[in-house]
C-alpha cells in the first residue's frame, strides 16, 4: 500500500525564506508609519511564529485589527513582488528525496501555514511542483495570532477519503509534531540550525534520512 509523506515546506523542503521575511516585514511595518525594523535574529527567535506575534512584539500599542492588515499587506507583498524568487532556493536533498518517494510508489503532501496562493509561488520558485502530489495552504497568519493549530482539521479532512498504509509528518515546529501526534503518524522533526527541539520520534538534519521509509 501507499504512505503518504506529509511535509511542511518552509525551513524543511526549503531554504532562506527568513531573509524574505525581514525583507517583506520591514517594508510592512515602513507602509504602516512603524519605527521598528526586524534583522535575521530577531526573526530566527521568533521562528515558527504566527506572523502577526512579529508585529504584536515589535508594536504592543498596536490593536488585533491592525495587526490584521499588517499581516495581511505582507502576504499581498510577497505575492506581488519578486522577493521570494530572489531569496528561498531548495533545501539540500529535496529534490532527490522527494523524486524518490515518488518513484517508488508513494505520495507527498505540502501542508503548510501559508497562504494557498503564496504557496503555489514558494512551490514553483524551488521547482518541485512536479514531485507533490497534495498540497494545502493553511493561511494560518491571516486567521488570528489565538487560533489553534488549523493544520490539523485541514488535514483530518484530507484524510476522510483515503486510505493509506502509513502517514510520516516532517516538519520544523510544534504545530508540525502536533500534527503528527493527532493522526497518529510517524513524526520526523528537521533541525535546520535555529529551530527548537520539539518531542519527536526521530531527529534529521538531512533529507535523505527519510530515503529509508521507502
Amino acid at each position: 500500500m501507499v504512505k503518504l509523506f506529509v511535509w511542511d515546506f518552509h525551513g524543511v523542503l526549503e531554504k532562506g525564506n527568513e531573509y524574505s521575511v525581514v525583507e517583506v516585514t520591514n517594508q510592512v511595518l515602513k507602509e504602516f508609519g512603524q519605527k521598528s525594523r526586524v534583522d535575521l535574529t530577531f526573526c530566527r527567535d521568533l521562528y515558527g511564529k504566527k506572523w502577526g506575534i512579529y508585529y504584536k512584539k515589535l508594536c504592543p500599542d498596536l490593536d488585533e485589527e491592525t495587526i490584521l492588515k499588517m499581516v495581511n499587506r505582507g502576504v499581498e507583498i510577497s505575492n506581488q513582488t519578486d522577493i521570494i524568487y530572489r531569496n528561498i532556493k531548495p533545501m539540500d536533498y529535496s529534490h532527490e528525496v522527494l523524486g524518490k518517494i515518488k518513484k517508488a510508489g508513494h505520495e507527498n503532501m505540502i501542508l503548510s501555514n501559508t497562504e494557498p496562493k503564496a504557496l503555489d509561488k514558494y512551490l514553483d520558485s524551488v521547482k518541485i511542483n512536479d514531485l507533490i502530489d497534495h498540497k494545502i495552504g493553511a493561511d494560518s497568519h491571516r486567521k488570528g495570532m489565538h487560533e489553534q493549530n488549523s493544520k490539523i482539521h485541514l488535514m483530518l479532512d484530507f484524510l476522510k477519503s483515503k486510505n493509506y498504509k502509513e502517514i510520516i509528518v516532517i516538519g520544523d515546529s510544534e504545530t508540525d509534531i502536533e500534527l503528527g501526534h493527532s493522526i497518529r503518524a510517524k513524526t520526523y522533526f528537521f533541525l535546520n540550525g535555529f529551530n527548537k527541539r520539539i518531542e519527536a520520534d526521530y531527529y534529521i538534519d538531512d533529507l535523505r534520512a527519510l530515503l529509508k521509509e521507502i
